[in-house]
């Protein structure tokens, strides 16, 4: 009997949590926008450019990107909630690395720049999270302690002779160097060899947007698109359903032995 009234209690408090989970996330996406408007207009343009006149004025608004924020970050909290309930470190620390996810998603979506001071936070948030993960013994993201600095020289490394070959290549700047900052930073939490799963899905995520705009014929050739927000996307997935891809990839492994 006592088990079960702490099961039932267990559901109530889950089911309160994620209820909670939805005034949060648009608290945070109204924040998000305020914020977003309120920052220096040079955190939005490269190092060598002036801010436009657009940057001067109100950059977002809640409808309809609060909203879409909000629906984000509402699935995201509860899926993380359930994902790392064991601990809840992984959770406050997941989510606020959600808000700085798609505020980089926009910022790239929208001005095809990344702020170095967002890439920064989220550098802090992920470094801080591998140190737990290492230092408790939980080892969810890292064999060992140089899993974390593979991964992040993976990210620097790979995606910097990427922006050199788009460069030669196309003879102009293909990839910038806030891509390169981002995808070092997310090799922090990914470690080495998880590194290449999140690139690897952001390649398919714009990939499919690309197949997305070529049945809609609004492909053009001298179409550009940032790759940031599908990183983001990655990133989301891969801290949200993290323990699904590994289990994944083990029987995947598993066939291949076969």
């Amino acid at each position: 009997m006592s088990s079960l009234n702490l099961a039932d209690a267990q559901r109530v408090y889950d089911f309160v949590v994620c209820l909670f989970c939805i005034p949060t996330a648009a608290v945070l996406a109204n924040l998000s926008v305020g914020l977003f408007n309120a920052l220096p207009a040079r955190w939005f343009c490269d190092y060598d450019e002036q801010p436009g006149d657009d940057l001067y004025r109100k950059r977002l608004f809640f409808k309809p990107y609060g909203i879409r924020m909000t629906v984000v970050l509402s699935l995201s909290f509860i899926i993380t909630y359930f994902q790392y309930k064991g601990n809840i470190l992984y959770f406050y620390a997941f989510c606020a690395a959600c808000v700085v996810l798609l505020m980089i998603a926009e910022a790239d979506h929208k001005y095809f720049i990344i702020p170095d001071q967002f890439t920064l936070v989220l550098f802090v948030i992920f470094a801080a999270v591998s140190l737990y993960d290492l230092l408790s013994g939980s080892r969810l993201f890292h064999a060992n302690w140089l899993s974390p600095l593979y991964g992040g020289a993976a990210g620097l490394v790979l995606l910097f002779l990427f922006a050199a070959v788009g460069r030669i290549v196309y003879r102009k700047e293909a990839m910038g160097f806030g891509d390169v900052k981002l995808f070092a930073a997310a090799g922090i939490l990914t470690g080495f060899p998880d590194f290449f799963l999140v690139f690897f899905m952001t390649i398919f995520l714009a990939f499919f947007y690309i197949l997305y705009l070529l049945l809609r014929k609004r492909f053009r050739r001298d179409l550009s698109i940032p790759l940031g927000p599908y990183l983001c996307l990655s990133l989301l997935l891969f801290m949200t359903f993290h323990c699904q891809i590994q289990s994944f990839i083990v029987w995947y492994m598993s066939l291949l032995n076969m």
